[in-house]
């Protein structure tokens, strides 16, 4: 299989994660997100999940999704989801998890700058993060 098929993109703003996935969310990708998941949710104030790039998701999927939700509230720490991909949007609505998520439906950049704080620079290449073993670009 190809292992190209997802992109997790991770980056930090003061305490607040952003998590970029690009591409298909399923049974064979969501080990991935969920490994990455696990080490960056650890400490966060709020991590936001951009769903903009999204091509797929199945159950499974969204079940890692789900799983990051309650691993959030149990550190109680907020996750929000931003979708502006139609398809995906509509996933969410037709299982009814916008009804258990926070969405947050701004353009990523406009969304964390809402959220930015003071003191935190506006060129994000000033606080990416580098994850141990994530490289530039999961994949």
């Amino acid at each position: 299989m190809n292992r190209d098929i997802i992109n997790i993109k991770a980056q930090e703003y003061g305490g607040i994660r952003v998590i970029h996935i690009k591409g298909e969310l399923d049974s064979y990708t969501s080990e991935r997100l969920r490994s990455v998941a696990k080490t960056w949710l650890k400490g966060a104030s709020k991590v936001v999940v951009n769903l903009d790039a999204l091509e797929y998701v199945d159950s499974a999927g969204l079940s890692t999704l789900v799983g990051m939700w309650v691993e959030t509230q149990n550190a109680h720490v907020q996750m929000v989801i931003s979708c502006n991909n139609p398809r995906i949007h509509r996933i969410l609505e037709i299982t009814g998890l916008l009804n258990l998520f926070t969405m947050d439906d701004a353009e990523q950049p406009a969304a964390v700058s809402k959220i930015r704080q003071p003191g935190i620079p506006a060129d994000d290449s000033q606080v990416k993060v580098q994850l141990p073993g994530l490289g530039a670009a999961h994949r």
